[in-house]
């Protein structure tokens, strides 16, 4: 700077203007101008690095917070998925004899009303098998209860392998009672099942010293819709029923029918 303002004097003496003042304005203006836009480049430099950490800190935000919805989507996913599966585990067991795995009462009455509806519509034969284990409170009283369940057990596995066809349907009637539903079977049909049942448990021999045969045995009512021809579901079981009590007034161990 001394050079320019010894300059700068020295044109001030030859022209007797203060040319040195103005001249060191501009240059005042010039430096100040400089110095401005430095620091306004310095500042957009400063600014731009700060925008590009705060994005990338949204965009990591971001990203985490999409994750977070995602997991959290299949973790719902996986508890519907786990609620609905249960609640279709529900829906069996209420259908199931908790001792035999068969169909229980509550279900077999669903059962019939929905065959019957169906033999209506479809003008077909309707029958039912109505079994009940002879003398099976003798058996628990010689045997135990414990014993008893698993009687009732193997007396189910015998009855459903008499039973080959998919839309035949056994279930626990109650107790040491049994029902088979037999659609589109005519009595005859039902009166070969019922003796396909009966010599089955007989022939597998589960020993009852309690009896004079010494094996357990039952007794069968077979009743069917074309005896009943204005019936209801109600008169085909009630039909079954007097079969089965007449089966075992006859002896036991036989199949009654009409």
């Amino acid at each position: 700077m001394k050079p320019i303002n010894e300059f700068l004097e020295a044109i001030d003496k030859r022209t007797g203007e203060n040319v040195h003042d103005a001249a060191s304005l501009v240059i005042f203006y010039h430096v100040a101008l400089g110095v401005v836009f430095s620091v306004l480049i310095a500042t957009g430099i400063l600014l731009f690095f700060t925008l590009q950490r705060y994005q990338k800190l949204v965009l990591t935000n971001l990203k985490s917070a999409i994750r977070d919805q995602q997991e959290e989507l299949r973790e719902r996913k996986r508890v519907e998925s786990e609620l609905e599966e249960k609640n279709e585990q529900l829906k069996y067991l209420s259908r199931i004899d908790g001792l035999t795995g068969i169909f229980n009462r509550r279900h077999f009455n669903n059962l019939l009303k929905k065959e019957y509806a169906r033999h209506l519509r479809n003008k077909k034969t309707l029958s039912l098998l109505l079994i009940d284990v002879d003398y099976f409170k003798k058996y628990n009283d010689y045997y135990g209860h414990i014993m008893g369940d698993e009687c009732l057990i193997k007396i189910t596995k015998l009855i459903s392998e008499s039973i080959l066809r998919p839309a035949d349907a056994v279930a626990r009637f109650g107790g040491e009672e049994f029902v088979c539903i037999l659609p589109e079977t005519s009595l005859e049909g039902a009166i070969k099942v019922a003796n396909k049942i009966m010599l089955h448990i007989r022939e597998y021999g589960i020993a009852h010293y309690g009896t004079e045969k010494g094996y357990v045995t039952v007794s069968i009512g077979a009743a069917c819709s074309e005896d009943l021809p204005r019936g209801t579901e109600h008169d085909l079981l009630s039909k079954a029923d007097e079969l089965l009590y007449l089966a075992k007034s006859l002896g036991r161990d036989r199949v009654a029918y009409f």
